[in-house]
């Protein structure tokens, strides 16, 4: 879960800088547009990546028949 929260706090780094460009004339209406477009295909990617991650901790324990002790970072 780490790698995926640094993924996010790159991805608002990115949005910081070309909100910046996009707000100076720097970065085209079509350029800002794809980004945001790109940003928001990031965001779904990770939430199926947190639902594949709960989905096999929930099928572990299944197999197992019963709770697991295992920790994550969840935010």
């Amino acid at each position: 879960m780490d790698r995926l929260s640094l993924e996010e706090e790159e991805w608002n780094l990115k949005e910081q800088i070309n909100r910046s460009k996009y707000e100076a004339g720097l970065l085209s209406e079509s350029d800002w547009f794809h980004f945001q477009r790109d940003k928001e295909a990031f965001v779904v990617e990770a939430q199926q990546r947190l639902a594949s991650v709960l989905l096999a901790y929930l099928n572990l324990q299944a197999a197992l028949g019963g709770p697991v002790d295992w920790e994550v970072g969840w935010k």
